[in-house]
């Protein structure tokens, strides 16, 4: 049996690799969002219309862009009962008016919390350790207005949603794929198993050994 341990710095290490390269980013418009049903509102001023009236007031009956952005790296804790994540992060939202041009609306300021699974993937040439993300809750505040002062707890369904349904979604795209854990040329996992640890994952694995190609040819001739 094969023990091997990677810490929460591991995974902080990786989501602060993929913050400062853009991919924590994500932009909802109306052409590329499909709205799940059952949601009640659309990427357009007139579904706030009572909701957040002078959003409507302003801009009346116009398409609506999310930019989504995490500002810092992800902060992940594990504990031997869980792993949570906090994500802090902003969505921008824009109007766009019939000419194709963008206006901030306003800004809010999102915290996103959410709790994670990981586990073992065996591919042909490499061992990735792999997590899927759901959605707990989310905190906002309102960090910039061009539509006057409001309330925002009222957006806190639609933020919840857009977190739940399109956020989640995103960052699981990759981290479904994972990133690989150091092995020995030949060597593949078998029957493994993960343990959760303050601060850290274990992973405890049989092992088999197959001689790569290039291995066996360097034995046989020397």
């Amino acid at each position: 049996m094969l023990y091997v341990w990677l810490t929460d710095y591991l995974a902080d290490t990786a989501g602060y690799v993929y913050q400062q390269a853009g991919i924590l980013q994500y932009v909802m418009t109306p052409e590329n969002t499909k709205i799940p049903p059952g949601v009640p509102f659309k990427l357009n001023t007139s579904s706030f219309r009572i909701l957040l009236p002078q959003l409507y007031n302003k801009y009346p009956n116009m398409a609506m862009v999310l930019n989504l952005t995490a500002i810092k790296a992800p902060n992940m804790t594990i504990s031997p009962a869980s792993i949570n994540v906090t994500v802090p992060g902003e969505i921008i939202v824009f109007v766009r008016d019939a000419n194709k041009t963008l206006q901030e609306a306003f800004t809010l300021g999102v915290t996103m919390y959410a709790s994670a699974d990981v586990s073992i993937h065996s591919g042909s040439r490499q061992e990735n350790i792999t997590g899927k993300a759901d959605f707990l809750s989310a905190s906002i505040t309102l960090l910039h207005s061009n539509i006057g002062p409001f309330e925002v707890s009222l957006l806190q369904s639609a933020v919840n949603t857009v977190c739940k349904y399109f956020v989640i979604p995103a960052i699981n795209h990759y981290t479904e794929v994972g990133f690989p854990i150091p092995t020995v040329d030949g060597v593949s996992f078998a029957d493994s198993a993960i343990q959760l640890g303050k601060d850290y994952v274990m992973i405890g694995t049989d092992i088999n050994y197959k001689p790569s190609y290039w291995l066996r040819e360097w034995k046989e001739l020397y």
